[in-house]
């Protein structure tokens, strides 16, 4: 991590990259290629192009295209470059600008590639794989097992705004199945994978290669700077004179074996080797290779003399020693051995001149080249993606990439703000929440039993309701209604109330409203409440549940209103407010009398989702508490209770009277 600011861990998923969705067939069981993708069955049916996981099948096989999807924010709150988060909703972009779409004609929920802003456009988002080791990061990463929610589709009908599954009919003549949207086959599980990578251009001291193919050779003999690969969408590896040097150490220690270097912006790296050619101060034992090598030398400088230069020299020298031995003057032998004499030296004076302009062109095939003594070339074989690969034990610590499979996430905005900027500070007190989050177990606590849920909800009144003028959830206590004595009696005890009060904090901000960036409205009513209550458990409690919202939810207060305040109350606000921080003190409103509370209210909150008691007009319970009371109820092992977080809930569910759409 570069910087509590900008720094991205590698690995991590960011607005704007481009992924692959690998997942396997629930309905073909042989072995097929595990880095295949989701893609598109390119044949028209009667409901248009759809989405398949493969395979296809032999006959079909030819028809499957796989998808590439750019990852984007589709309401433009995240910009580009910034982490995708678990819960995040999200478009996913393909290579020809369409998404994924459920209305697909006729009755159905299968899904296939349409153009944006039309009927049917899905919005989803990731969440952890539950058959799969949990995740150590509230943060999307490249290799992570996930599981894929619809959470709006614009469209009237949400009967198939449910997670993605795979399904086929019995029917069907393609093998791997089709991706459904409306809950019909199995879920599907899906691991993020990098695009394909090609490299684009090769940038050395002296040339860039902009043909380069993986598997040929680079000379690197003579390089002593920096070597950038440039690859496609964007991904380059850079090879400093540090990084080559302990890779050809570890070459001449391993010559057969291959070496990975992670991307400079990864995820993922290159497996390439380094050839390197014995120099011409090898031992003794090196010497038959070097003969070998001489001979081969002296063929290829052989083969690509001049022929004009030969034929005129063998035509006169052999014109004269014919005369010669014609006239008597020499015997035939003699002859011989003076044309041998003649032919040597003058065979090794052509062959030493400057040949430079007549060489003979290399082919690409067939022709095997002669390394120089001491000569080294680089071959890099082929991308591959590794989540949180190491360099190789020898290379040097400089390679690309951290090699700590547990380094932090990117600090979010938020964290950033709580302390005015300080990115340091920001770092530390991220790290602080990711600690408190791993000890506390707080990543699974929507999951966990809650067996004093019903009972602390009917002895301490505290509920969400509905939405502020900017959208804000809204968020209602009465610390004045609490009944310890009944609470106490049937054994909850303080560690139970900051449970709870820890699981409503996640519901809140996992369930009702997952942008990170969003603030809460706080409306606290101490009505009833009385001095001997500032003492005890219920101050250590206030003080206990306020130091971790602080610590770790910063920034998610918009306002607080103190309401139907006591004529005593401002000399106990003197001890509470100690135990604020300082920006939330600042939010705070205290008023009393019915008049005033409505008055302070409408100014945030609109009138339609002021409660009754309040002044408003709001009736009832809330959407929020319907799906808490139904979630608590499926964790507690209520006969009959459903989950109802297995389909992303959405603000459109939080929407109380909202017009009713025409079904299609």
């Amino acid at each position: 991590m570069a910087n509590a600011t900008g720094g991205i861990s590698q690995g991590v998923l960011l607005y704007g990259q481009q992924l692959r969705l690998v997942a396997a067939s629930s309905y073909h069981s042989a072995s097929i290629p595990t880095d295949v993708g989701l893609g598109v069955y390119e044949k028209n049916g009667k409901h248009g192009i759809l989405n398949c996981v493969p395979p296809l099948g032999p006959n079909q096989e030819h028809l499957f295209k796989e998808d590439e999807y750019t990852v984007l924010d589709p309401s433009k709150t995240h910009q580009i470059g910034s982490p995708v988060q678990f819960g995040h909703t999200l478009v996913l972009v393909n290579q020809a600008g369409e998404v994924w779409n459920n209305k697909t004609g006729g009755i159905t929920g299968y899904i296939g590639p349409r153009p944006r802003q039309t009927p049917g456009e899905m919005f989803v988002s990731f969440h952890p794989n539950p058959k799969a080791p949990s995740p150590t990061s509230l943060f999307v990463h490249f290799g992570d097992s996930i599981v894929i929610d619809v959470e709006d589709a614009n469209r009237h009908v949400r009967t198939y705004n449910k997670r993605l599954t795979n399904f086929k009919k019995p029917t069907s003549s393609i093998l791997g199945g089709y991706i459904c949207c409306d809950g019909k086959g199995h879920d599907l599980h899906c691991t993020i994978a990098p695009p394909k990578l090609q490299v684009k251009q090769v940038r050395l001291k002296a040339k860039i290669l902009s043909g380069y193919q993986f598997g040929q050779p680079i000379d690197i003999t003579n390089e002593d700077k920096t070597i950038e690969v440039r690859f496609s969408h964007e991904k380059t590896l850079m090879l400093t004179p540090e990084i080559l040097t302990g890779l050809v150490q570890e070459a001449k220690s391993n010559p057969t074996g291959q070496l990975y270097v992670p991307l400079t912006n990864g995820p993922g790296g290159v497996l390439l080797n380094i050839q390197v050619a014995p120099d011409s101060s090898s031992s003794l034992c090196q010497a038959p290779e070097m003969t070998v090598s001489m001979t081969q030398s002296l063929a290829q400088k052989l083969q690509d003399t001049p022929v004009h230069k030969v034929s005129v020299f063998v035509v006169i020298s052999s014109v004269i020693l014919a005369l010669l031995k014609r006239s008597g003057i020499v015997h035939q032998w003699i002859a011989v051995v003076l044309a041998a004499c003649i032919w040597t030296p003058a065979m090794f004076l052509l062959l030493s001149g400057d040949q430079t302009n007549h060489k003979k062109p290399a082919s690409s095939t067939g022709d095997v080249a002669v390394a120089a003594p001491g000569s080294k070339k680089l071959v890099l074989l082929q991308y591959v993606f590794r989540r949180d690969a190491p360099a190789s034990e020898n290379s040097p610590k400089s390679v690309n990439s951290p090699t700590n499979s547990n380094e932090i996430p990117p600090v979010p905005k938020r964290y950033l703000n709580a302390v005015k900027g300080d990115p340091a500070a920001a770092l530390v007190r991220w790290e602080d929440t990711l600690n408190w989050r791993r000890e506390e177990k707080v990543d699974g606590i929507l999951d966990e039993p809650m067996p004093f849920f019903r009972l602390i909800k009917a002895n301490y009144p505290h509920y969400y309701h509905k939405r502020g003028l900017h959208n804000e959830p809204v968020y209602y206590e009465k610390p004045g209604k609490i009944n310890l004595k009944v609470l106490r009696a049937e054994g909850v005890v303080l560690d139970d109330l900051l449970r709870n009060y820890t699981m409503i904090s996640e519901f809140l901000w996992r369930i009702v409203e997952k942008d990170d960036n969003q603030k809460c409205i706080t409306v606290i009513d101490v009505e009833g409440i009385g001095m001997a209550d500032f003492a005890g458990e219920v101050v250590d409690y206030i003080r206990k549940a306020s130091s971790f919202t602080g610590k770790h939810y910063p920034e998610r207060c918009a306002y607080i209103f103190v309401v139907n305040v006591p004529m005593w109350f401002n000399m106990i606000w003197k001890v509470v407010q100690g135990m604020i921080d300082e920006v939330t003190r600042e939010k705070v409103t205290i008023v009393r009398g019915k008049t005033a509370i409505f008055e302070a209210l409408v100014k945030r909150i609109p009138v339609e989702n002021i409660p009754v008691e309040y002044g408003g007009k709001s009736e009832g319970s809330s959407p929020e508490e319907e799906v808490l009371f139904k979630l608590m109820d499926f964790n507690n092992g209520v006969e009959g209770a459903e989950n109802p977080c297995t389909g992303a809930y959405t603000r459109k569910n939080f929407v109380e009277d909202a017009p009713k759409e025409k079904v299609v």
